[in-house]
C-alpha cells in the first residue's frame, strides 16, 4: 500500500516535514518514520448519492457483502453484523 494521493492532507504534510519533495515512499516507510505500524484491514466508505443519474467509477458493494468479505468493523475491531446486533 502506498500513500500517493497528492491531494491528501496527510501526504502533503509528511512530504514537507520529511523533506521528500514528491519522492515515492511506501506506507510501511511512512509508518517506520512515524514510529507506528500499518494496520491490516479494510477501508469502506458509504455514501448516499443524491443524483439518480450519477454512476460510480468503482463497483458498488451491497451491505450484505460486508461479512462475506470479512470487512465488518466496529470501533477498530473485526466484528460481524450478527455480533453487532447482539450488543
Amino acid at each position: 500500500m502506498t500513500l500517493q494521493a497528492k491531494s491528501n492532507v496527510m501526504y502533503k504534510i509528511l512530504q514537507k516535514d520529511l523533506g521528500l519533495n514528491g519522492a515515492y515512499k511506501s506506507m510501511e516507510w511512512y509508518a517506520e518514520k512515524l514510529g507506528t505500524k500499518v494496520v491490516e484491514g479494510f477501508q469502506l466508505r458509504y455514501i448516499y448519492i443524491l443524483d439518480p443519474n450519477f454512476r460510480l467509477a468503482v463497483p458498488e458493494i451491497p451491505f450484505s457483502k460486508i461479512d462475506e468479505i470479512g470487512a465488518g468493523m466496529y470501533k477498530g475491531e473485526h466484528i460481524t453484523i450478527g455480533e453487532r446486533k447482539k450488543h
